[in-house]
């Protein structure tokens, strides 16, 4: 067995020194250093091409050997054949080393440098191969610095074939982050508290921290956007708490930021640190380990070419020359004779073969012609001219499609105020959406409460009239999304567009018969006996589903056709990739415009955030709503104070909050639209939810508040309107004051504030 060599190039003595924590760094800032070559013939160039790299990122702490070294060993673990297994003849393996051994090293704009430095030091080292395929694995932040350079790739004509030669990328223990900054910040937190950090740059962390977890998630959603599609990912996390320098112990890099959505993960059961560093090669850990990179370098190989064999030809000479037979010995004159008769009579024979071949050929061409011509002819019209097309033709199929509930047509919500959600109609970007005669994704998103939903209802409305002389309306089909476990794994979303865009086909060209037939028939109906909507389900028909789609959606004779999904983000994150990446595929197609106009609401999440960004995106801020706010308090809030006699102040609130002061006193806010609640009785999760889209609904629930505080403890009752009507701070004991002259009974011990809590939970509000 041919065995590799170790590569030691010429650097520095302290190069191969061990680094620690501390600030002792090498002199070397920038290195890629080959540490494992095969062993290949002197002139195997071609074996050389067909190799694979394998380029090792460390992160923060690391360099190019400690990172990858077991303690108590003096060489990283890849550059021994034992190790290498089965690859030690397939791949190369490199290491990265940069400067990273302070946190301000990798912060902010040094990501970028990193990544620069790092596809400079490749087309240097792959100058005589650039097209051999590429392997990154990337420890925690280096996992970073391949994400920057992947995105940099597209800046720079000499490092376009990096990308393109990029087939996997491995992260270990990569902080990828999660939907909320906090979370993201508390991540960031735990990977640089591995560092031993000098006074001066803790001074400084807390800034540093946050402008990095800004940076990582810029890099995130860029990197989503642009590679999901083109490169195999694997994600590794680790299981086990890893000892801080506080002493204690943590999970430094939880599973839900390590790995990506809808990406292949593997658990390495180790500690943070430990994820890079493996003992044996017999270990289980490195067995799993090494098993997918195996795999991903054999997905990266180039096939084999195989030669091609040359087909047998045909010639002249293997038809005009007679096969050999044996003759008798004849007299020499005799034989010349025979044989100036037997070529002639053969020369004869072929000419008038030939002449009756081209009689008939040219007495075809001549009759057929034209009959081809005006059969093709008439061919391609049937294929254009729309036929009388009945849904129930295909009714074994929509048997088969699951049934939505009217809760998920959204029957059950009413209309939003007529005074609001006008302001998306003069939106730049939904403008641009909506005029976009190909189709085009629209994401809406925001916070809870925000009036995602009360927008979906209103578009709903407002997307009814065509831009299409063929036809009086669009078709519209709305989805509310909910919380259900049954709608979080496979929504029946594709179903209820299947359903409806078949079932307002009056006409159907035959091309687009054709089409859907044949898609019918990858889908197995059997025409005998039907299956049941599970085993639909279960037979993985989604794609089936998704095709269908796709097709009607850029049929020419389709009617225009929007699909509104409101509350995308309460489905599981596996379903909402495959959803927008099937849709994604619908307008991303170049030969051919769309019908279809896709509206999305959601919360900002992770499985959502590339697709968003990449497409036409609003999010709603309080900015946009303030209007909407103001129309319907000086409408509706003063309707309901005199007809339920609700606690309020002016035009401006819809409840009695006090907010605590630092000072100890009470204050009524007035600016209680802008405050987030939490009513179970309608879902809603602010003022504004429950004033746009259900007034009746929040009547009854403060009439309830109110009618039962009133009869319980009136003197609260009373109370609250009070504070209502002050407009101005009271201090706890001033109301204790009004309270004990309401009900003598109160003493000056009493728990106001707890009472409060208590009795009237939803018509006061305490401030933290």
């Amino acid at each position: 067995m041919r065995l590799g060599r170790r590569r030691e190039e010429s650097l520095s003595s302290s190069d191969d020194t061990t680094i620690s924590d501390q600030d002792d760094e090498p002199h070397y800032e920038y290195i890629l250093k080959e540490m494992y070559v095969p062993s290949l013939s002197d002139n195997s160039s071609a074996e050389q091409k067909d190799l694979v790299d394998l380029v090792f990122v460390h992160g923060l702490g690391g360099n190019l050997r400690t990172t990858w070294k077991q303690e108590g060993t003096t060489e990283p673990w890849f550059i021994k054949p034992e190790f290498l297994g089965r690859l030690q003849d397939s791949v190369r393996v490199l290491s990265f080393g940069y400067n990273a051994h302070r946190f301000g090293d990798v912060a902010n704009t040094r990501i970028i440098h990193h990544a620069n430095d790092l596809l400079r030091n490749l087309v240097l080292k792959r100058l005589e191969h650039p097209d051999r395929p590429l392997i990154f694995i990337a420890h925690s932040l280096g996992g970073l610095v391949v994400k920057r350079a992947i995105l940099l790739c597209a800046t720079n004509d000499d490092w376009k074939a990096i990308k393109q030669a990029t087939k996997s990328i491995i992260f270990m223990g990569t902080p990828h982050m999660g939907s909320e900054k906090a979370e993201d910040l508390v991540v960031v937190q735990k990977v640089a508290s591995l560092m031993k950090l000098q006074t001066a740059v803790a001074t400084n962390l807390t800034k540093e921290l946050r402008a990095f977890s800004n940076s990582v998630q810029d890099i995130n959603m860029e990197f989503t956007i642009d590679v999901h599609r083109s490169i195999k990912l694997l994600c590794c996390y680790e299981s086990h708490p890893q000892r801080l320098p506080n002493g204690a112990k943590e999970i430094i890099v939880p599973q839900w930021s390590a790995v990506l959505q809808g990406v292949d993960n593997i658990d390495l059961n180790c500690t943070h640190s430990g994820l890079p560093k493996f003992a044996s090669p017999l270990h289980p850990r490195f067995e799993l380990f090494w098993g997918e990179v195996e795999r991903l370098v054999r997905l990266a190989e180039p096939p084999p070419i195989k030669p091609l064999k040359k087909a047998p030809t045909w010639t002249d000479e293997d038809v005009t020359q007679p096969s050999p037979r044996s003759r008798q010995n004849a007299p020499l004159r005799r034989r010349h004779e025979v044989g100036k008769a037997s070529k002639a009579s053969r020369d004869s024979a072929i000419r008038s073969s030939v002449d009756k071949l081209l009689k008939e050929v040219t007495s075809r061409i001549n009759v057929d012609l034209p009959m081809q011509y005006e059969t093709a002819v008439s061919q391609a019209q049937n294929r254009t001219q729309p036929e009388k097309f009945d849904v129930k033709e295909f009714s074994d199929f929509t048997r088969l499609l699951r049934s939505v509930t009217p809760e998920n047509k959204g029957l059950d919500r009413e209309a939003p105020h007529w005074q609001t959600c006008s302001w998306i109609l003069e939106d730049a970007t939904f403008v641009k959406w909506k005029e976009n005669k190909s189709g085009s994704l629209l994401f809406i998103t925001g916070s809870p409460g925000c009036g995602k939903s009360n927008l979906a209802k209103y578009i709903q409305g407002a997307m009814k009239d065509s831009n299409d002389e063929r036809w009086e309306e669009s078709l519209v089909i709305p989805f509310y999304c909910d919380s259900l476990e049954s709608s979080r794994h496979n929504p029946p979303i594709l179903d209820l567009v299947v359903q409806s865009m078949l079932s307002k086909y009056t006409t159907m060209s035959q091309a687009t018969r054709k089409k859907l037939e044949s898609v019918l028939e990858t889908l197995g109906v059997d025409r005998q006996k039907s299956r049941s909507p599970l085993e639909t389900e279960n037979s993985g028909h989604f794609f089936q589903l998704m095709e269908i789609v796709q097709l009607l959606a850029t049929a020419e004779d389709t009617r225009p056709t929007c699909l509104i999904i409101d509350g995308l983000d309460q489905c599981e994150d596996e379903f909402i990739i495959r959803l927008l990446r099937g849709l994604d595929t619908i307008f991303r197609r170049e030969s051919s415009a769309s019908a279809l106009k896709v509206v999305v609401t959601s919360r900002m999440a992770d499985s959502i955030r590339g697709f968003a960004l990449a497409n036409n995106h609003i999010e709603v801020t309080p900015d946009l709503i303030l209007n909407d706010i103001q129309k319907v308090v000086d409408e509706e809030v003063d309707r309901i104070i005199l007809s339920r006699r609700i606690a309020t102040v002016g035009r401006a609130s819809v409840s009695a909050v006090i907010v605590e002061r630092s000072n100890g006193s009470f204050l009524f806010a007035s600016a209680v639209l802008k405050e987030l609640w939490h009513i179970k009785d309608t879902g809603a999760n602010s003022v504004f939810t429950l004033v746009t889209s259900c007034p009746p609904t929040m009547e009854a629930i403060y009439q309830q508040d109110m009618d039962r505080i009133q009869n319980e403890r009136n003197d609260l009752f009373q109370l609250i309107q009070i504070i209502c009507i002050a407009r101005s701070t009271l201090r706890i004991e001033e109301a204790k004051e009004i309270l004990r002259f309401l009900n003598p009974s109160v003493t000056r011990t009493y728990d106001l504030a707890g009472d409060l809590t208590r009795t009237c939970q939803r018509l006061v509000r305490f401030g933290r």
